[in-house]
């Protein structure tokens, strides 16, 4: 009787190891079918927040132009950069290019950069939960965090600066200076901002073939860098290869979609 006993219980014993492994074995083969479909969700839930990020910028920049005669800020090396808000510039001068990165302590007066930085940060990376803004050493820009939307150089310089090698250009159309909202033709096509890292995608091994755009007119949406309109050289920096959406055949009176 006792050894009946222990038999049916070695006997379920056996039956509930084999249940445990079946069970183990479902729920791997189910994770490994859903875990793309997750990891995209993930992906197209932070894709939505860099698209918010966006269209947030946009509201400080129109703000900008309106209290600017309509001009876009621009970068002015010899005023450098402020090392805190309505603090003394750092000892530090760059180019006009630099605006690109620099845009947050331009429009300072709209938005407070140390107070909006994180959101200028690709979402779901280490830097956005704990860097801190243009924190210098030495009064210099050595270990800072940079925000991810770069500005377009197209903002910075007169349209001719773009025009296609093919076509005869003078120096003196060729000027450096803030471009106006009333320039822009095509504000619908025309990238304001862009996110030069698209961290959240290279961080799960995801080519970087989309990437959040800001247009113009305050849209924002997720491009395909395929099915943008292909750069021209910066005439005023022939050594550099030209970039999507910062060099824009004729600048702000061309279009970039």
């Amino acid at each position: 009787m006792h050894a009946a006993r222990a038999s049916r219980r070695r006997l379920l014993g056996a039956f509930s190891l084999v249940e445990l492994i079946v069970s183990i074995s479902i729920m791997a083969v189910l994770l490994s079918i859903l875990a793309p479909a997750l990891s995209a969700a993930r992906l197209s839930a932070l894709a939505t927040i860099s698209l918010s990020d966006m269209h947030s910028i946009a509201v400080p920049f129109d703000n900008y132009t309106s209290n600017n005669s309509g001009r876009y800020p621009i970068h002015d090396p010899a005023k450098g950069i402020p090392s805190t808000p309505g603090g003394p510039p750092l000892r530090w001068v760059g180019s006009v290019w630099a605006s690109s990165y620099l845009w947050p302590t331009l429009i300072e007066d709209e938005a407070p950069w140390r107070e909006y930085f994180k959101t200028w940060l690709s979402p779901g990376s280490r830097q956005r939960r704990s860097a801190t803004p243009w924190i210098t050493r030495n009064g210099n820009t050595t270990g800072t965090v940079i925000p991810v939307y770069r500005y377009s150089n197209s903002f910075l310089a007169s349209p001719q600066v773009w025009e296609t090698l093919q076509v005869k250009v003078t120096p003196a159309s060729m000027k450096i200076g803030a471009r106006a909202n009333f320039e822009v033709a095509f504000p619908a096509k025309k990238a304001l901002l862009f996110d030069a890292v698209v961290g959240y995608r290279r961080d799960r091994g995801v080519p970087m073939d989309r990437r959040g755009v800001l247009a113009v007119d305050g849209s924002a949406v997720i491009r395909k860098d395929s099915q943008a309109r292909p750069a021209v050289q910066n005439r005023m920096i022939p050594s550099a290869s030209p970039q999507r959406y910062h060099d824009t055949k004729l600048g702000v009176h061309g279009w970039d979609w």
